[in-house]
């Protein structure tokens, strides 16, 4: 557990963080961009624009890390699986390998 302040403290400096990166790469991403405090999803017109994105975003801070999960049709976002089918959009929730419950 963490303190109680951890998730304004997560909102606040991603939230700073983020417009920075907005404001740089708005013209990588033209679709999605979503938040919560320290999960991003967005998407992209190209493949191509995720790798280029993942190397502005991991020079804005050193001691902030990104992992990059890329997909075509199917993503994990926090607890939902999200699938492109027909170019509509299907959820399912889902439980990632760590969650216990």
């Amino acid at each position: 557990m963490g303190t109680l302040v951890a998730p304004s403290y997560a909102n606040t400096s991603k939230g700073k963080l983020e417009q920075e990166i907005l404001n740089s790469t708005s013209y990588i991403f033209s679709n999605t961009w979503k938040r919560f405090i320290d999960v991003i999803q967005l998407c992209t017109s190209t493949p191509n624009n995720i790798s280029l994105f993942q190397a502005l975003i991991s020079t804005r801070h050193p001691a902030i890390k990104y992992t990059l999960n890329s997909s075509q049709d199917n993503i994990q976002f926090l607890d939902l699986q999200i699938t492109q089918n027909n170019r509509q959009l299907e959820t399912k929730i889902c439980s990632k390998p760590t969650n216990s419950h």
